[in-house]
């Protein structure tokens, strides 16, 4: 859905998978970059910061944490 700039049903999808698997840092990013394309910064830094926590050292996460806070 993402890819197809669907971006409420990628934000539910994601959502969906984090329900199973909260500790998946991949999908707290997919979640992140839905609500930033839905205009939801704040809510898309919680989650990318999620993400980077999960897994340290990713400079995907780290550089959107540090695009959303320029």
């Amino acid at each position: 859905y993402f890819r197809m700039q669907n971006y409420e049903k990628a934000e539910s999808e994601f959502r969906a998978m984090l329900e199973i698997a909260p500790n998946d840092d991949y999908a707290h990013y997919g979640l992140g970059r839905s609500l930033e394309k839905l205009g939801r910064e704040t809510e898309a830094q919680g989650h990318y910061k999620l993400a980077s926590s999960l897994r340290p050292g990713s400079e995907h996460y780290s550089s959107r944490i540090r695009d959303l806070s320029e």
